[in-house]
């Protein structure tokens, strides 16, 4: 049914989304996918949060630069958009009944 398949993806692709509400919460996601290695889940999590700052404000300072700040804006909508079309899972199968 779709109804139920909506909510199973719901539950399991998008739960991260829920799930990142505060700091504890990411990490604790993090972790819950690499439940071997805890240290290693909290220095990748850390680590990138860092970088994504730090290369997301000078890209998108160049892009502001370069082209204003009108495209700048136009082009992170336009990531934005294709990070929710990275979201939607590639298959889906329905079982009847």
């Amino acid at each position: 049914m779709l109804g139920r398949a909506m909510a199973d993806y719901c539950r399991t692709d998008t739960a991260g989304l829920f799930r990142s509400g505060d700091f504890g919460g990411r990490i604790s996601y993090i972790q819950d996918l690499l439940p071997d290695l805890p240290g290693y889940a909290l220095t990748l999590y850390t680590n990138a949060s860092t970088l994504g700052r730090l290369f997301g404000s000078l890209a998108g300072g160049a892009a502001a630069l370069l082209l204003g700040y009108r495209h700048a804006y136009w082009g992170c909508l336009l990531l934005l958009i294709s990070a929710f079309v990275l979201m939607i899972p590639q298959s889906t199968s329905f079982s009847a009944g």
